[in-house]
Formats: C-alpha cells, structure tokens, sequence
C-alpha cells in the first residue's frame, strides 16, 4: 500500500525507525550538526524522500523550551521542508509549534508534519495544499 509517506507495508517497522532516528537526534550534542542525518536517511532509504542529506525535503527540529519555538519556524522556513518531524519537550506542546508555524505562514511547501513527545508520536497533521 502506498501512502503520503511512500510504501506503507509494514507501518510498525516506519513507526520504529522514525523513532530510533528521534532518539538519535534527542540524545546528540546540540551542536551535532548531524543529529538528524539518520532520520534525513530513513525518508531517503524507506519512503523514498530525498536524497537522506540535510536540505532536503525533511527537516528534523527538537524543541525543548518555549523560547525556541519562533527559532525553529524561522530555521524550518529557511529549509522550505516538505516533511517536519519535531520532537517537543518540557513545557512545549505541539499546538504552541502549530500556532506559532501558522501565524508565521512561511511553510508553503509542507505537507505533513509528525509531532512527537520525546520520541513518543503524538499528533501527525496533514496540511492542505
């Protein structure tokens, strides 16, 4: 079966390496500048979705306070993504990120975004075009 995310066969298999990928980034070094570079290889390698390099068409964002949030929009629009994964943490919520990205309104190439809590999936919100 074939979905917005590419060959959805086995869902729990994604489900888990997008999380593996998550946790990666979690626990990198903040200024690792390859804290995402398995999950930009996940959507490469098992959705077929750019070429696993950062600047593609995926775009990995970890928030953990809300200071952060217009940071990580203004980021995810320079990127122009068409596939978000942001992992929140402590007091931020994935309605404080959606707020902030839809008051900004500079993300018109994304499609989906999967909101997690740590690394546990959360919400995942389908934009329309």
């Amino acid at each position: 079966m074939s979905g917005l995310f590419g060959d959805l066969d086995d869902p729990q298999r994604l489900r888990d390496g997008i999380i593996d990928a998550v946790k990666h980034g979690i626990g990198a070094s903040r200024n690792d500048a390859s804290k995402w570079d398995p999950l930009y290889r996940f959507f490469a390698d098992e959705l077929g979705v750019g070429d696993g390099q950062k600047g593609g068409p995926v775009i990995g964002k970890l928030v953990t306070e809300q200071k952060q949030i217009g940071n990580r929009c203004d980021e995810m629009a320079k990127s122009n993504p068409v596939y978000a994964v942001i992992s929140v943490l402590g007091d931020v919520t994935p309605e404080h990120m959606l707020n902030a990205m839809r008051k900004r309104g500079r993300l018109p190439s994304l499609k989906a975004a999967l909101f997690l809590r740590e690394a546990t999936p959360v919400r995942l919100v389908i934009f329309d075009e």
